[in-house]
């Protein structure tokens, strides 16, 4: 079930309120429960990599929970929505951490859910998600979530997607008596030691108000149907890097364009202050570039004219299957950790080795490079 006002997305609509009102007016679809803090689109293929595999991560993490297995007791595929996906010894061992760590929170008397779903309908109709595990133990709420992300680290401190989740198991009158609430953030492939961080009932009310304020600025936005011309409607800030239709705002590309002509213009070294500032505006402003990649090749495809670009067919090798790479390395007695490409893994262990074992594996790969001409 989609919502609206999904908890995965809450960091941003909470704070630009009028982003939801954009992805409306672009016929955006809503916004799925899932892999969000590490979405960004491959810059060769516009496709969604990190998701997909976070998707199959959390599958797996479901299934060994929900049939109190282990991971290494699945087979080497998982099908979702009708399409196998691959299974990897990496994946394995880290959704391994991310089992055994919630099997530790599940006392005897603990009443566990995964993947529980839940619509926060006295705020608002269009609220609600999914939890990867909720725990209750008396009077105490656990919500646990897995992050299969590697580069963007996500902490349970204050945390508005979980803490959504909690709000939706204490309800508008807290039948079930909670007292203390904490949020798990595991992200075993940053960090082994989950982030933990305890609330109570008190702090999460004050955290509701929060966000029926944001809705209702967000319903406001919506029922006009029209976007505000004022630039200060639209809020700037490292949720900007997980907007979907970041490429489309006209803030942002403001934004950019200024930072651009600063950049250009100031010649003397910049002090630590706006170095860190122009740090956390830059890991946006990558976003923003990659998603004006994405957008200038889809409309090249379509037929569209971009003056100054075009598309280029090009091919990278790539392995025909993960798992028969495993065991070739398996076979062959060569340690691998983490499965590199094949020019990765060729140029650790030499050439001349590595087409010995793994060359009738590998396959050309064709994608699709925007160039300028």
């Amino acid at each position: 079930m989609h919502h609206l006002f999904a908890p995965s997305s809450s960091n941003r609509w909470l704070e630009c309120h009028v982003s939801i009102a954009l992805e409306r007016a672009l016929s955006l679809p809503f916004e799925g429960e899932g892999e969000d803090e590490e979405d960004d689109c491959d810059q060769e293929t516009g496709g969604n990599p990190f998701a997909q595999e976070g998707t199959t991560a959390h599958a797996l993490g479901e299934w060994c929970l929900q049939h109190g297995k282990n991971t290494s007791q699945h087979p080497n595929a998982i099908t979702i929505k009708g399409v196998q996906q691959l299974i990897t010894t990496e994946m394995r061992y880290n959704v391994q951490l991310y089992v055994d760590y919630i099997r530790s929170l599940i006392q005897p008397n603990t009443q566990a859910m995964y993947e529980k779903y839940n619509v926060l309908d006295w705020i608002d109709s269009d609220l609600g998600g999914t939890g990867d595990y909720i725990g209750i133990t008396g009077d105490v709420l656990d919500v646990g979530d897995l992050k299969y992300g590697q580069f963007h680290a996500v902490t349970a401190i204050n945390n508005t997607q979980l803490m959504t989740y909690a709000l939706g198991m204490i309800g508008k009158s807290n039948p079930l008596g909670i007292k203390k609430v904490r949020l798990h953030i595991i992200q075993p492939r940053i960090n082994p030691v989950p982030s933990v961080w305890e609330t109570t009932v008190d702090e999460l009310r004050l955290f509701e108000q929060r966000v029926k304020k944001a809705i209702k600025a967000a319903r406001q936005y919506l029922d006009k149907g029209t976007l505000p011309l004022r630039q200060n409607a639209y809020v700037f800030g490292e949720h900007c890097g997980f907007c979907r239709v970041i490429a489309d705002c006209k803030k942002v590309g403001t934004m950019y364009d200024k930072e651009s002509e600063m950049e250009m213009m100031k010649l003397e070294k910049m002090n630590e202050k706006v170095l860190a500032k122009r740090l956390q505006r830059a890991k946006v402003f990558k976003r923003y570039i990659v998603k004006l990649e994405v957008d200038a090749k889809a409309r090249l495809k379509d037929g569209e004219t971009v003056p100054g670009f075009a598309l280029e067919h090009c091919a990278r090798r790539d392995w025909k299957s993960e798992g028969a790479v495993w065991s070739a390395a398996k076979k062959a007695g060569i340690k691998v950790s983490t499965l590199a490409s094949p020019k990765e893994l060729f140029e650790q262990i030499g050439h001349k080795r590595g087409h010995e074992v793994f060359g009738k594996l590998v396959t050309a790969k064709p994608f699709i490079k925007l160039i300028q001409v």
